[in-house]
């Protein structure tokens, strides 16, 4: 047991995991990732072990914080995530919500807590909220980023009519003339179709950020790996489903699609660019994921985090609004800034050696 004077730490790991089962099953309101499930996805091939906190609040009151650490690595050394890169966001959990008072008193515990580093994305929320108001005050360094979060009430008649722009309902009926198709499911067969897609799009995405070719496939082949995929469909059962949009038997886009209670969450998307261009298949699957979404009883379609540029103001036709999220990061010494130059430097020293070799 360890505590401090408002949380008490009660359980970490599998013993923490009774009660965040509990909690997720009374609240419709946490999303797929959130879940003890998702962290069963992140550690299935044993590289993460789940060092989730159970804490207890005066009254009575259980939060969780869902978090993994890599194995092998003693705590002093090892940083703590909610969740790796590339895994999304889990947060603090409490059923109905964390309440700011409780928030601040997990944040005491971390600031004392033995492991190297702990991180976490925190849950969108509808608008920015003073950190002195959310209980994050004391959290340093701090990353904010958006996300586009559409309203599905009022269904899907509604959304398609009040929410989405009419380029968006033009480029679906296009998708439709042109033949154009959408299957969702858990097959082997599609989950291989979206690997496809997914390896065809890193190619794309290093030559469009003047990357080495090689070194980016590299890194989504360990980053991304198809049994992640597989992994996925087998634990997540009908929260997980992929999406291909077809046209003459040919796949042209992929989505990947997870749902928990109220919330649908767009996770992952690729596609053949030059088949896809113009067909309106990508504007097709998120309309029909979407559809599907308010069949299930989902109020939130969360298109997810929103780099600057072009994808933004895609997820902003379908009426989706920003909702930030936020980075916390605790650590024992301060190396999140001289790690994010460092990554910079590296990032920049790539581009100009690239440049040095390509063709004039």
């Amino acid at each position: 047991m360890a505590g401090t004077r408002t949380a008490t730490l009660l359980a970490t790991g599998a013993a923490a995991r009774p009660a965040w089962q509990r909690i997720c099953d009374r609240d419709p309101g946490l999303a797929l990732s959130q879940t003890p499930a998702w962290s069963d996805c992140v550690c299935q091939d044993g590289r993460f072990t789940d060092v989730s906190r159970l804490y207890e609040l005066p009254g009575g009151r259980h939060l969780v914080l869902p978090l993994v650490r890599r194995s092998h690595l003693p705590s002093p050394l090892a940083a703590e995530d909610g969740w790796p890169s590339g895994w999304g966001y889990g947060g603090l959990i409490a059923e109905g919500g964390a309440r700011a008072a409780e928030v601040a008193a997990v944040v005491e515990h971390l600031h004392g807590w033995s492991a190297g580093r702990t991180g976490l994305w925190t849950a969108p929320t509808p608008a920015p909220t003073p950190a002195s108001q959310d209980g994050w005050g004391a959290a340093q360094p701090r990353r904010t980023r958006p996300a586009h979060v559409l309203d599905l009430a009022g269904g899907f008649d509604y959304v398609w009519t009040s929410r989405f722009t009419s380029k968006v309902r033009s480029a679906s009926r296009k998708a439709t003339r042109r033949g154009v198709t959408a299957e969702f499911g858990t097959s082997r067969r599609l989950l291989e179709t979206f690997d496809g897609l997914y390896r065809r799009s890193v190619d794309r995405w290093a030559r469009d950020r003047h990357e080495p070719v090689a070194i980016r496939r590299w890194l989504a082949a360990r980053r991304e790996p198809l049994h992640k995929l597989t992994t996925m469909a087998d634990r997540l059962g009908d929260g997980f489903s992929v999406g291909i949009a077809w046209r003459d038997g040919v796949p042209v886009s992929g989505i990947v699609v997870l749902v928990n209670g109220q919330w649908a969450s767009y996770w992952r998307g690729a596609m053949d660019y030059e088949r896809a261009a113009h067909t309106g298949a990508n504007e097709l699957l998120h309309r029909t994921a979407i559809e599907r979404a308010t069949t299930l009883g989902c109020r939130w379609y969360d298109f997810g985090q929103s780099p600057p540029g072009g994808v933004g103001a895609f997820k902003a036709t379908f009426g989706a609004q920003e909702w930030p999220q936020s980075l916390y990061r605790f650590e024992r010494i301060p190396v999140t800034a001289a790690s994010d130059r460092a990554r910079t430097v590296a990032r920049r020293s790539v581009v100009v050696a690239v440049a040095a070799v390509r063709p004039h």
